[in-house]
């Protein structure tokens, strides 16, 4: 938080396997498209159309009890490599112009194979080369000692509480409001003080406001 601001603007990439829309490895894919402008159309993918019960001709009430939809993914792998492969491609001719930040958050869940293959499609040979031009990935794991395999080796590893203390949360309201007013992004020190409680007690746990804050920065123009 010390440091001035970055020379060229920041885009961010939140994963999480929670959020349905960064569980599988295609959705993650399809998010760095989206983040990044990227158009891309399958022609071979359709979406479901799951019709229950219809044209119903009853003279009474019905009742509809029991129902189980499943949907197979189908994904086809060597769609994905090629999307990874324009993806590695736009971020390499940009990184002169802005920046990239990849948030993977709940690292330690069962959903491993998909983030394995993130490594594997998207990082390995491809992204990774990316980090000396600026690119940033941040990994929120639980345990130090308990590294999972997929994640890449880090350059920087900070330990941070699992939730905040009461003086652990003065501190980082104390940082936040000061780093409000360093870089004039709020014009009173009431009014920054404020903001960075409002921001702590929103995200009891450190790597979320860590997370959220850095992805609220690099939507500010004060900050590009």
């Amino acid at each position: 938080m010390e440091h001035q601001s970055w020379a060229t603007p920041w885009q961010t990439i939140q994963i999480d396997s929670n959020n349905a829309a960064t569980h599988y490895l295609c959705d993650i894919i399809h998010q760095f498209e989206i983040t990044l402008g990227i158009a891309h159309c399958n022609s071979n993918y359709t979406r479901p159309e799951v019709t229950i019960a219809s044209n119903i001709v009853a003279g009474g009430n019905v009742e509809i009890s029991n129902i189980h939809v499943g949907i197979e993914r189908n994904d086809n792998f060597a769609d994905l490599h090629t999307r990874a492969e324009i993806i590695d491609s736009y971020i390499e001719k940009s990184s002169k112009d802005k920046r990239l930040g990849i948030f993977i958050l709940d690292t330690d869940n069962e959903n491993s194979n998909q983030l394995s293959a993130f490594r594997s499609v998207l990082w390995n040979n491809r992204l990774e080369k990316r980090v000396p031009s600026g690119l940033l990935l941040i990994a929120f794991i639980k345990h130090h000692r308990d590294l999972p395999e997929w994640l890449p080796d880090a350059d920087e590893v900070i330990d941070l509480p699992a939730i905040y203390s009461n003086e652990s949360a003065r501190n980082a309201i104390e940082d936040l409001s000061e780093f409000f007013i360093l870089h004039q992004l709020l014009p009173t020190e009431s009014e920054a003080n404020a903001a960075a409680r409002a921001m702590v007690a929103s995200n009891s746990k450190p790597k979320e406001l860590y997370a959220n804050f850095a992805a609220t920065l690099s939507n500010m123009e004060q900050w590009r």
